[in-house]
């Protein structure tokens, strides 16, 4: 029967896949990031023969726990039309257990003092340090102002 719960939407040919699929429950990992779920996730949709993004989306999607979908709910509709749907929802998942760059900030700010260094080599040494965190920062982020001003002397 074409266009059947079995059928595969991109092929049309049955399949059974979330019998093949078997996630991890999800987990946050020790730095409170659910990176090591995600690879988890992308092995055992490699296992079950999930290949493309809108299958590993399709197959994913209706297995999230129903906290995980709640809190997803503002940007489903964005992830769903994406061009990559999986790859829209994995980054999803990643933005809302990242540390927000205020903490971030602050916890790096904390030891730092302008030093010997200029003020305009300071700023290129903290923008460097800061990108190693993956905080997404570029220098004229209000944020990395406020607190660049406040290591001035």
């Amino acid at each position: 029967m074409r266009g059947g719960a079995g059928d595969n939407l991109e092929g049309n040919q049955p399949t059974n896949i979330l019998g093949s699929f078997h996630p991890s429950p999800f987990f946050l990992g020790p730095d409170k990031s659910p990176t090591a779920w995600l690879i988890l996730i992308d092995y055992a949709l490699e296992n079950a023969g999930v290949t493309t993004p809108k299958q590993k989306f399709q197959t994913l999607l209706p297995v999230l726990s129903a906290e995980l979908l709640t809190r997803l709910a503002n940007s489903l509709t964005s992830i769903i039309a994406d061009e990559n749907p999986y790859r829209a929802l994995k980054n999803s998942i990643q933005e809302l257990y990242r540390e927000p760059k205020a903490d971030i900030f602050a916890r790096y700010f904390k030891e730092q003092t302008l030093g010997s260094d200029l003020p305009s080599e300071f700023l290129r040494k903290a923008i460097e340090r800061l990108e190693i965190l993956q905080t997404g920062i570029t220098k004229d982020d209000a944020i990395l102002r406020r607190f660049f001003l406040t290591a001035l002397p």
